[in-house]
């Protein structure tokens, strides 16, 4: 036993495991990164939402527009500018001005002939550079209420709701009671009231309020209508909003397409190459020979040989999955599915031990260095890399499927598990249910997965005992 400890301790701690393991890590971080760091470009604090107010008064016309951050904080000492425009006479007005240090600003127009129907403004800006206009309809009213939906600070899944009041006259909000449902369709127009709505409460006073609704997993992905009553009318809303309010990214969606792009690479030449280096190479050159001291065996120094191997495999395989979650994590606010985590866990676990018994089988037939290093590289290229198109050219010209028949999906897939580097995607379309119906049912999965697992290793290993 003491001498598989030892054998175990030695691949586990050798400089190329290391080497592996730390490679394995940084390009999966990377990779982690470049995915998940382009859902989130731009900070919210970096972003501005202009929201205006056109009245028409008896003496004219108050314009009025609030300039907030991704988060709904007012900005200050942003340029901002507003177009009013009369559609029939082609007549219009710029309106320019910068926001004051509670991110307003206001302009009141003495009334002319014109009479202005419209507006045009800048919604949008990212770091102080305008980003799109908008249009909007001079109101008649002396106030409107304006909802969006804002970032929340405290949280990358849940946003916050912004109401803006914006008035003629420059008065604070009244008495407002708000409502929301959980639904998965828009606001079709029907009268709602508060009795079909759940209740957040009422605001009144100051010109904006940030609300943020208490909603829970069953609101995840799901549309949010809002509803805001005055205090006189139950029947009617004064104003309807619709939106996305706990919006949570899947992390697999992420992570999978990250792994298979930087795994389709390593993991092969993690098996075979570390393979090599604790196994082949030693066996080649007579090493291996000359530290068989009875009653230490070929297929006892065989045995702790691979099982280095193979937990060294699991070991970086786990910490690199570890690493892009949390990367992921921090830029979602959305963790793996333990089901999810352990499919792509076991799925490249098994291809890189799997790859590592084929090079432990072809070591008992070949007898140089040279020939079980070229043989590993050309598997390497063969099964790995260019495994993704060699199934469908095989069944093309070799079997001559007949792509347009449902059927031939199946045949291709029966293909590809001929090579260990598809049994990570066929354990993930499995798992998400993609393919069951074209031959990736349970069976296929677990009898793949054995095969790969035990047949190039007690192959190999059978072999390796012959001489003892």
């Amino acid at each position: 036993m003491r001498d598989i400890l030892y054998d175990l301790k030695r691949t586990l701690t050798g400089k190329f495991t290391i080497i592996l393991l730390v490679i394995i890590v940084l390009i999966t971080a990377a990779f982690a990164y470049g995915t998940s760091a382009n859902i989130s470009s731009s900070s919210p604090s970096a972003t501005a939402r202009v929201l205006p107010g056109v009245f028409e008064t008896h003496s004219g016309y108050n314009t009025t527009e609030l300039a907030i951050n991704g988060y709904g904080k007012p900005i200050s000492g942003l340029a901002v500018s507003i177009e009013l425009y009369n559609f029939s006479s082609a007549k219009h007005v710029y309106i320019n001005g910068t926001t004051n240090s509670h991110g307003y600003f206001n302009k009141s127009m003495p009334n002319t002939a014109h009479n202005y129907s419209g507006y045009k403004y800048i919604r949008n800006y990212v770091k102080g550079v305008s980003s799109g206009y908008a249009f909007g309809g001079i109101m008649p009213s002396s106030s409107e209420i304006k909802m969006l939906r804002v970032a929340n600070p405290s949280s990358k899944v849940h946003y916050n709701l912004f109401i803006y009041y914006a008035s003629a006259n420059n008065t604070p909000m009244p008495k407002e009671n708000i409502y929301y449902a959980i639904t998965d369709s828009t606001y079709n127009g029907a009268t709602l009231n508060e009795s079909s709505m759940i209740s957040y409460g009422s605001i009144h006073g100051g010109y904006y309020k940030t609300v943020a609704l208490p909603l829970n997993s069953t609101a995840k992905n799901a549309l949010i209508n809002v509803e805001i009553f005055n205090s006189t009318n139950s029947k009617q809303p004064t104003m309807s909003y619709g939106n996305v309010l706990y919006s949570a990214v899947s992390s697999s969606s992420l992570l999978e397409p990250a792994l298979s792009i930087a795994y389709l690479f390593l993991i092969p030449l993690l098996g075979i190459f570390s393979a090599y280096f604790y196994y082949s190479k030693d066996k080649a050159s007579g090493v291996l020979e000359s530290t068989i001291i009875r009653p230490v065996t070929k297929g006892r120094l065989f045995f702790s040989r691979f099982l280095g191997n193979a937990l060294s495999f699991v070991i970086a395989i786990l910490i690199a999955e570890t690493v892009a979650e949390l990367i992921i994590y921090k830029y979602t606010g959305s963790l793996l599915s333990s089901g999810t985590f352990l499919t792509i866990f076991l799925g490249y676990s098994i291809e890189a031990i799997a790859f590592a018994g084929i090079i432990y089988l072809i070591s008992q037939f070949l007898k140089s260095q040279g020939a079980i290093l070229g043989s590993g590289l050309g598997l390497y290229f063969i099964l790995g890399v260019f495994w993704t198109t060699i199934p469908m050219v095989l069944a093309i010209y070799v079997f001559h499927i007949n792509l347009a028949l449902r059927s031939s999906l199946s045949t291709i897939n029966a293909i590809s598990a001929i090579s260990p580097s598809f049994y990570p995607t066929m354990l993930i379309e499995y798992h998400t249910g993609l393919y069951t119906s074209f031959g990736i049912t349970l069976f296929s999965v677990v009898a793949v997965g054995i095969i790969w697992l035990t047949v190039p290793v007690i192959s190999a290993f059978l072999l390796a005992r012959t001489r003892d």
